[in-house]
């Protein structure tokens, strides 16, 4: 990710300017990053933006989502499919 270095403020500025890179933020359409010391700890964005990406990362989910099904059906179709016990699964994804 490539952020504008006028794009990055510290936590501080945020509480001296935060009209103005509210402002920013908005009229960019650009992230602005806060740092605390040197670290980043938030990204101030617009709310078009934000409800983008939320827009997005919910059609990714969902073309997962369909691309695994047809995955199974494919699988089950060709004799392929696997079922496995839930204890099976659980040691399978981890948890």
């Amino acid at each position: 990710m490539n952020i504008p270095i006028g794009n990055i403020v510290s936590a501080s500025d945020i509480q001296k300017n935060y009209r103005k890179i509210f402002d920013r933020a908005k009229r960019t359409k650009e992230p602005i990053i806060v740092f605390r010391g040197t670290e980043p700890e938030v990204a101030v964005v617009d709310i078009g933006s934000l409800t983008y990406l939320q827009k997005k990362t919910g059609e990714a989910e969902m073309a997962d989502a369909l691309r695994a099904i047809k995955l199974m059906r494919e699988e089950k179709r060709r004799g392929k499919l696997k079922v496995l016990p839930i204890d099976g699964l659980i040691k399978l994804v981890g948890q």
